[in-house]
């Protein structure tokens, strides 16, 4: 009886090495080979804690000097800040505002890149300045 059951351990004991060793491999990713799409699984998730107070505080240097500028209209722009590179996203009225956005954030110290996903809502608006051309009224 003692020969017949050291086997039947020896295959429990594969098995269960088995079921640990299979669901590991199956869960990493890979280069699909696109450098435009691919990110790799730590720059997506892991931030120390040092990275996550710096974006923070960047994120609210962005969005402080978003409120203090009246020429931005920032009721419509969502900001995100990962390892230093600001991510706009949203809607803005022109392309005026995209601008001055873009430019704001840049002139902000502490900020690594910015991204501007912000889509224009009248992307055909000119502005004339009065001062600038008198005979257009």
């Amino acid at each position: 009886m003692c020969k017949k059951s050291v086997p039947t351990i020896k295959y429990f004991i594969l098995s269960a090495f088995a079921l640990f060793l299979i669901p590991g491999c199956a869960s990493q990713k890979t280069n699909t080979g696109s450098p435009v799409y691919y990110q790799s699984v730590t720059a997506q998730n892991v931030r120390s804690p040092g990275t996550f107070v710096s974006d923070t505080v960047l994120m609210a240097r962005v969005k402080s000097k978003f409120m203090s500028d009246d020429m931005v209209d920032d009721t419509g722009i969502h900001v995100k800040v990962r390892h230093g590179v600001v991510y706009l996203d949203g809607w803005v009225a022109d392309t005026y505002q995209h601008r001055m956005a873009r430019d704001l954030v840049r002139s902000i110290d502490g900020v690594a890149r910015v991204v501007s996903r912000l889509q224009i809502a009248n992307p055909g608006t000119v502005f004339i300045n009065p001062d600038i051309s008198p005979g257009i009224r």
